[in-house]
C-alpha cells in the first residue's frame, strides 16, 4: 500500500509530471493507493476545483481516517523533531501511514525523513 501527502498529490495532478507518471505505474501494476485523512483535509482546504475534487474523490473514496492512536503517535513524532510547528501535519500523516504499514510518497522528503526512525516508511 502506498499513502500518498498532500504535495506528491497535487504534483501528480499535474499531466506529464514525475509523481503523475509514478502513479500511473503504480495503478497499472495494481499498487493500492490511499491516503490520510489529514492530506484530504490539506487538499479540500487548498485550492482544489470542483474537477479535481471529483477526481481526487474517485482515486481516494475512503481516505484514512485519523484515529486516536494516531494522535498519540503523532504526538510522539512531534516532540521527537522538537516541536517544530511546520511539521505539525506532516507528524499526523505519518502516523497514519506508519499505522497502516503504508509506503509514503511525497514531495517533501526532508520533512519526513527524520521520522523514518520511528516507523514511517518512505517511497525511495
Amino acid at each position: 500500500m502506498i499513502h500518498l501527502d498532500t504535495w506528491f498529490f497535487l504534483e501528480a495532478m499535474e499531466a506529464d509530471s514525475t509523481a503523475a507518471r509514478l502513479m500511473e505505474t503504480w495503478l497499472e501494476n495494481g499498487e493500492e493507493l490511499n491516503l490520510s485523512s489529514i492530506a484530504w483535509f490539506e487538499l479540500l482546504a487548498g485550492t482544489f476545483t470542483d474537477a479535481e475534487h471529483r477526481s481526487a474523490a474517485l482515486l481516494f473514496p475512503r481516505p484514512e481516517p485519523f484515529l486516536a492512536e494516531d494522535a498519540e503517535k503523532a504526538a510522539e513524532l512531534f516532540q521527537f523533531v522538537g516541536r517544530r510547528r511546520a511539521l505539525w501535519s506532516s507528524c499526523q500523516v505519518a502516523a497514519v501511514a506508519i499505522r497502516v504499514g503504508a509506503l509514503l510518497a511525497t514531495k517533501n522528503p526532508d520533512d519526513f525523513e527524520p521520522l523514518v526512525v520511528r516507523g514511517l516508511k518512505l517511497m525511495r
